[in-house]
């Protein structure tokens, strides 16, 4: 990201990283801090409908590259922030960019509808009394009354232990 600003000489260049993949203990344990953690599920057809209201975005999946690949087939200047490393494909990244040759922000506000959230998922960490309050101060938001909100079975799945006990 920072060769693709120096090179295509930004004065703005932010990023958001998506996944689009199911959840992980992976994705947990790397993205999230303990019972903090939570994981919104957006709509992709409502964000791509976002992003391409605005100037200077772009959204695409990252591609996962191979040094020697990289090294045979170097990806476009305009591929770099699509671009990563192989060892990182676990994450399966969707990311969308902002940039902005002239203008210098820190941060970009991307537009997104309240309704293109489909599901909020709490750290499988969260201790579980607290689901209920967390959920309940979550639908208090104006326009979040009606938000699905679930903490992760990742680490205790009651159907889980039901399908192995009847072995």
């Amino acid at each position: 990201m920072e060769m693709y600003k120096k090179k295509k000489r930004l004065q703005t260049l932010v990023a958001l990283c998506l996944c689009e993949e199911s959840e992980t203990f992976h994705h947990w344990k790397v993205f999230s801090s303990g019972g903090e953690g939570v994981c919104i599920e957006f709509n992709r057809g409502a964000l791509d409908d976002a992003a391409s209201k605005v100037t200077g975005i772009q959204i695409s999946p990252v591609n996962y590259v191979q040094i020697k690949d990289a090294r045979k087939f170097p990806p476009e200047l305009d591929q770099l922030p699509f671009t990563k490393r192989y060892p990182y494909n676990a994450e399966k990244e969707i990311r969308i960019i902002y940039e902005s040759e002239k203008e210098k922000f820190p941060t970009f506000d991307l537009p997104i509808e309240l309704s293109a959230i489909q599901r909020i998922t709490l750290s499988p960490w969260l201790p579980v009394p607290l689901k209920n309050s967390v959920k309940k101060t979550l639908e208090q938001i104006d326009g979040c009354a009606g938000l699905r909100v679930y903490r992760s079975t990742l680490l205790e799945n009651e159907q889980w232990k039901k399908v192995v006990q009847e072995l």
